[in-house]
């Protein structure tokens, strides 16, 4: 009887330790299991932070080129503008040398004309 006690208690203690064993190893499992779903979820983060940023740059750079582009628009506008002032200025000119130039034929025209006129009439009153 004793012995048999003592195999039961032996059977009991080596089921306890079979037990405790298996209770520490499903902890490690777990706690593994954990840090690789940490490490995971850290790389996730990572990768979202990388995308956000690069969504930004993005978004940095394509606001910069509308800029540019809205700068070269105002810049042509500007230079178009300067160069209709510039030929306005270049045609003002040329009309005032043209009206000068007919205000100059004119003068000559009446000047002929005077001569002309003089000239008939001293022909007219010469005998």
């Amino acid at each position: 009887k004793k012995a048999e006690e003592e195999a039961a208690a032996a059977a009991a203690t080596l089921a306890l330790a079979a037990e405790e064993e298996a209770k520490q190893k499903a902890e490690e499992e777990a706690a593994a299991e954990a840090e690789a779903a940490v490490a995971k979820a850290t790389e996730a983060e990572a990768a979202a932070e990388e995308a956000t940023k690069k969504m930004a740059e993005e978004e940095a750079a394509a606001a910069a080129a509308k800029a540019a582009e809205e700068e070269a628009a105002a810049a042509a506008e500007a230079e178009a503008k300067k160069k209709a002032e510039e030929e306005a200025v270049a045609a003002a000119a040329a009309a005032l040398v043209a009206e000068e130039e007919a205000k100059k034929q004119a003068e000559e025209a009446t000047k002929a004309a005077e001569e002309e006129a003089k000239k008939k009439a001293e022909e007219a009153a010469a005998p």
